[in-house]
């Protein structure tokens, strides 16, 4: 799935997914199916559905911003 960004950045990329699921929906054979290609393909998968998934994505994008913005 990132393998066309992968082929045409220099650097090593580091690919995440951002999905929206409920405990219900990952009983479904559709979503545990789709889950198990992102994480074949993906770094990071992040459920947004999920508060502390939610939570520790937002604050390590965060903390990325903030040692970006210092070493300008």
């Amino acid at each position: 799935m990132f393998d066309d960004i992968r082929a045409v950045m220099r650097e090593e990329v580091f690919p995440i997914a951002l999905v929206k699921f409920t405990d219900a929906e990952l009983e479904e054979a559709d979503v545990k199916y789709g889950l198990s290609m992102l994480h074949k393909t993906s770094s990071q998968v992040v459920n947004w559905m999920n508060p502390e998934e939610r939570s520790r994505f937002v604050e390590d994008r965060r903390q990325v911003a903030v040692f970006a913005d210092g070493a300008a």
